[in-house]
């Protein structure tokens, strides 16, 4: 069975020629929906291996039609049953996609992991000039020790987690003024103290990443991997189903 898979939403350009090809190598072009359209390719109904090849086709198409326009990206290996189901999504969700390209319009997605490279940790760490987890059991029965260990434990956790917000807080001061929108995951990994996505003004990608290069210089404890300019897919509202 033949499907339509579907790279992203536009508004309908005047005219359209892309120069790169979608997944499978087929030719990528427009189904238009009074002022809409959807950016598709055929594609057999069923889904593409999950693979570095496939995945970059798929952004290579995105991100080329981003050079010209507002697009709402979707999902890797979203595929539809035929024209009509895609005329159908595109007029079931209408007002909601010109919504976000008008929310979207001229920004892009810049994406942030902060790593906590000297991250304290809690066998050995030191509140005050007293190591809790070295405190010695003399005096105490089994349970008496082994609450003082948990609790100790929940301590010394408390003030790295403490210590982790502030440097968060430090950071989003910095760059919340200068992005339009962000989503953040604190704390996802042991180590990775901060996932974020930012969403920001197409001008202001410069003064964005001169913002993180400051972050660098006054946390020296702290890694910062910047990428991007990405399309805005963490910040597309509308469905795309």
């Amino acid at each position: 069975m033949e499907g339509l898979y579907l790279y992203g939403i536009v508004n309908t350009p005047p005219s359209f020629y892309l120069g790169v090809a979608g997944l499978g190598g087929r030719a990528v072009y427009l189904i238009p929906y009074r002022g809409l359209a959807a950016v598709v390719s055929d594609s057999p109904f069923c889904p593409y291996p999950i693979n570095a090849g496939n995945a970059a086709t798929h952004e290579a198409v995105v991100e080329a039609v981003m050079l010209s326009q507002t697009i709402l990206p979707v999902r890797f290996n979203t595929i539809l049953v035929g024209r009509d189901r895609v005329l159908s999504m595109l007029a079931e969700h209408y007002g909601a996609f010109q919504t976000d390209l008008l929310r979207l319009q001229d920004k892009v997605e810049m994406g942030l992991k902060v790593i906590w490279e000297d991250k304290p940790k809690k066998e050995g760490s030191r509140l005050g000039s007293q190591s809790f987890l070295d405190l010695k059991d003399e005096g105490y029965g089994p349970g008496q020790s082994y609450l003082l260990a948990k609790w100790a434990e929940h301590v010394i956790t408390e003030a790295i987690r403490h210590q982790g917000d502030s440097f968060i807080s430090r950071i989003q001061a910095t760059l919340i003024p200068l992005s339009v929108e962000n989503v953040i995951r604190r704390f996802p990994t042991e180590r990775l103290l901060l996932d974020a996505s930012y969403l920001v003004e197409g001008k202001g990608q410069e003064a964005f990443c001169a913002g993180v290069e400051q972050l660098e210089e006054e946390m020296a404890d702290l890694c910062f991997l910047l990428t991007g300019p990405w399309p805005p897919y963490s910040f597309v509202r509308a469905s795309n189903r």
